[in-house]
């Protein structure tokens, strides 16, 4: 029964990609790696922010990197992506009317 309980503890507040607690919070932490099981990909957002488009509205962007799998890096105590697949930029829409304009605009 302990090492039922020390597994979930585990698993609820490790930062390793496959744990439970980090499939919840996918993305919301910058620079830590997550995995995506819908993909079978690895990502760390980099960069979150704020533009505004050409008519002034604000808007929230964040930029990641995906990657084909991961390793624990003993120096700096994370785990880090191998063999990255891509870099993203992933902007929030209010409307689908909002994202064929984004896109249109060549977003």
């Amino acid at each position: 029964m302990f090492a039922g309980l020390l597994g979930l503890a585990y698993d609820i507040f490790s930062n390793d990609p496959h744990a439970l607690g980090m499939q919840f919070s996918a993305g919301g932490k910058l620079n830590t790696l997550y995995h995506d099981m819908g993909t079978d990909q690895y990502f760390e957002v980099t960069k979150r922010g704020t533009e505004k488009d050409e008519n002034g509205n604000e808007r929230e962007y964040s930029e990641y990197n995906t990657y084909e799998s991961y390793q624990y890096n003993d120096d700096t105590g994370k785990y880090e992506g191998v063999d990255k697949t891509g870099t993203y930029r992933a902007v929030r829409v209010q409307s689908l009317d909002e994202a064929y304009q984004y896109l249109l605009q060549g977003g």
